[in-house]
């Protein structure tokens, strides 16, 4: 799962000091087009402008119960550790959405330019990290509430999206393919293709030449910007020549970033 900025924007209007993007540009501030991209502003204090940044994937280590996101200080004045100077810092923040407010924080280092990206000037040392309980009305207990009130309500998004295509089947999608269904399991969805039988070399053939990049595009886009909180860890499509599975192509979050800006 990736976090969208309407998700950041609305986790970010229930924490206090939060700026919308909108806010932004009236007061003539930095505008969220400026920003690199996924980052949404949080606050500002005298010393440092704080931001919510989207990470690379929605879940820690793949595991759907554990949402993150990355914040970045970044300092107005430069600072220096050891000699070594750096403009920012960045920690990834995890909520465990199976107990209320559990969280536990990561720091990833600290970095040369203002907005923590690329690696680290600074690398901080790979250490466990501790879970906890966060206060209410601490940010992080905000945090945890919309960011696992989000996942568990728009989980259905992906369940209704595989009900949507399995009333719908069977959908022609040229004179020789057929989508014949879906199904949801281990969180992973898995959508069947259907050719009429014929010869595997022109089946492959045709599979290349008129399927194969505009479904992987299609399905990327509902991937990344359609199921939200509730996107599966993959989607699996299988193509069957008749009775026999010919081809299949897993799409998920790391093959989709390369397609879908």
């Amino acid at each position: 799962m990736k976090l969208k900025l309407i998700i950041l924007s609305s986790i970010c209007i229930s924490v206090m000091g939060c700026q919308s993007s909108q806010k932004l540009q009236e007061k003539n501030t930095l505008k969220s087009s400026e920003l690199p991209a996924g980052y949404i502003k949080w606050m500002e204090t005298k010393s440092a402008t704080m931001y919510m940044a989207k990470p690379e994937t929605d879940y820690y280590q793949g595991n759907t119960d554990l949402i993150q996101i990355n914040v970045v200080t970044s300092l107005k004045e430069e600072n220096d550790l050891k000699g070594i100077k750096f403009n920012s810092i960045k920690a990834t923040h995890i909520y465990d959405c199976r107990k209320t407010n559990k969280y536990t924080e990561r720091p990833i280092g600290f970095f040369a330019n203002k907005y923590a990206t690329g690696k680290p000037t600074i690398p901080y040392p790979d250490v466990s990290s501790r879970w906890e309980i966060a206060a209410e009305n601490n940010f992080n207990a905000i945090f945890w509430q919309k960011l696992c009130e989000l996942k568990n309500g728009s989980q259905k998004t992906s369940d209704d999206f595989v009900n949507n295509l399995n009333q719908r089947a069977p959908i022609k999608l040229n004179d020789w393919l057929t989508l014949i269904g879906a199904q949801k399991a281990e969180g992973i969805i898995h959508i069947s293709y259907r050719a009429d039988d014929m010869p595997k070399a022109d089946f492959h053939r045709k599979l290349n030449s008129e399927i194969k990049e505009k479904q992987l595009n299609k399905i990327c886009d509902i991937f990344e910007n359609g199921l939200g909180l509730s996107k599966p860890k993959a989607v699996v499509l299988e193509y069957y020549n008749g009775n026999s599975l010919e081809s299949t192509i897993e799409i998920n979050d790391q093959k989709c970033q390369s397609i879908v800006q």
